[in-house]
């Protein structure tokens, strides 16, 4: 599916597509980018060690000091995945 942008003259561009072909470069991105995500937010930790609960990819901050965590995975996610998120 291709994304569009509508620019201020109401003209309509098909949006570049970007090579992304690995969960690190997802990360990278992320890591410098995090607004897409939801903006204000603050990356505060990168590969995180989070207990026995496993690694976090990028950890941040919003505005309002609520921590954000955020978990790459490329592809179809496995119940094992979604479990380390959801704890």
């Amino acid at each position: 599916m291709s994304l569009y942008n509508v620019d201020t003259n109401g003209n309509i561009a098909e949006c570049s597509r970007i090579d992304m072909p690995t969960e690190k470069d997802i990360e990278d991105f992320l890591h410098k980018h995090p607004e897409v995500v939801e903006k204000d937010i603050m990356i505060v930790g990168r590969q995180v060690q989070a207990g026995n609960m496993g690694i976090i990819d990028l950890l941040g901050m919003d505005k309002d000091g609520n921590v954000v965590v955020i978990e790459v995975k490329k592809g179809a996610a496995s119940r094992d995945v979604v479990s380390q998120i959801l704890h």
